[in-house]
């Protein structure tokens, strides 16, 4: 049948891929100016969000599990 159980990756449903697009344009723009250091920070913390289970997929497929981002965080 080609299907096969696989856990979804989460995808936040809210997510605006043109919003997205534009920084990575703009963080593109200051990665060539040699006068710019770019420093990132990373986060460390729990959240309530529970991890999407698995389903049965078509094997090669990459489904999503949307979830709405209202969850617990603390960091």
């Amino acid at each position: 049948m080609g299907y096969k159980r696989l856990r979804p990756r989460s995808w936040p449903e809210k997510q605006d891929e043109e919003v997205r697009q534009e920084f990575m344009a703009k963080l593109d723009a200051l990665r060539n100016q040699p006068r710019i250091e770019i420093w990132y920070q990373d986060e460390c913390g729990i959240q309530g969000d529970s991890k999407p289970r698995q389903i049965w997929a078509k094997k090669g497929s990459r489904p999503r599990q949307p979830y709405t981002g209202a969850h617990i965080r603390e960091n």
